[in-house]
């Protein structure tokens, strides 16, 4: 919408500061903690499963 002022004057849209999008990494250590918690069980998981085939 324009704004006119009183002597007929198209004025200017006012000045909004510039922002960068929102990438989400704020979320990134959460999923690295418990990507670190989940590992050493499905490493665990997967030698007890090997050692029953192959043992």
């Amino acid at each position: 919408m324009r704004r006119v002022a009183r002597s007929g004057v198209i004025a200017a849209p006012p000045r909004t500061r510039p922002a960068l999008a929102g990438t989400g990494a704020g979320r990134t250590l959460p999923v690295l903690g418990t990507g670190a918690a989940l590992s050493p069980g499905g490493v665990a998981l997967y030698r007890r499963a090997r050692l029953r085939t192959y043992g």
